[in-house]
C-alpha cells in the first residue's frame, strides 16, 4: 500500500516536494517530524498551539504561536499555525521553528520543524539546531500529552 501523497498549497501556488526528507517553498524549507491522527482546521491549531505553548512554558520552555499572516509569505495563511521555540547556545538566543500544518488530502495534521534561509540572521532555524536535547524531549512530551495519536515520520 502506497503511502497517501502530502499536498499543500501556499497562496494557491502548490509546495514542491524536492525529495522525502523536505518539503522547499522559495526560501522556506519544512521537514517531516509528527503526524497527529486528525484533521484541525486553523482554528482548532491555534487553539491547540496556544495550549501547548502554556504547557510549555510550565517547564520554562519559552514558546510562541504567531499570529495569522505575521511570519513570511510562506507560511502565511488558514493552512498552518507557526510556533517559535527560544533556546540559548553558547550564550546565544536562537529559535527553532516549527509549523503545525493541515493536509487536506490525508486529514491529519502535521508538525513539521522548519526554517526560511532568508531569517537566518535572526537565528531562526530548524530543529537539527535545536542543541538543548532535554528542551526537544519536553517539547514531544508536551505533544504527545495532547494527543492520543502521534506518529513520528522521517519522510512525506
Amino acid at each position: 500500500m502506497s503511502k497517501p501523497t502530502i499536498s499543500w498549497e501556499i497562496g494557491g501556488e502548490p509546495l514542491i516536494l524536492n525529495n522525502k526528507k523536505q518539503i522547499k517553498r522559495r526560501s522556506v524549507r519544512i521537514y517531516p517530524y509528527l503526524v497527529l491522527d486528525r484533521f484541525m482546521n486553523y482554528d482548532e491549531m491555534f487553539s491547540w498551539a496556544n495550549i501547548l505553548s502554556t504547557n510549555l512554558k510550565k517547564n520554562n520552555l519559552n514558546c510562541d504561536v504567531l499570529d495569522k499572516n505575521t511570519y513570511t509569505y510562506e507560511l502565511n495563511g488558514n493552512w498552518n499555525v507557526v510556533l517559535s521555540i527560544k533556546y540559548i547556545y553558547n550564550h546565544t538566543n536562537y529559535y527553532a521553528m516549527f509549523a503545525i500544518i493541515n493536509c487536506i488530502h490525508n486529514k491529519k495534521t502535521h508538525i513539521c520543524p522548519f526554517y526560511n534561509i532568508e531569517y537566518i540572521f535572526l537565528n531562526h532555524h530548524p530543529i537539527n539546531y535545536f542543541h538543548c536535547n532535554e528542551d526537544f524531549k519536553i517539547l514531544e512530551n508536551e505533544i504527545k500529552k495532547l494527543e492520543q495519536n502521534v506518529i513520528a515520520i522521517d519522510s512525506f
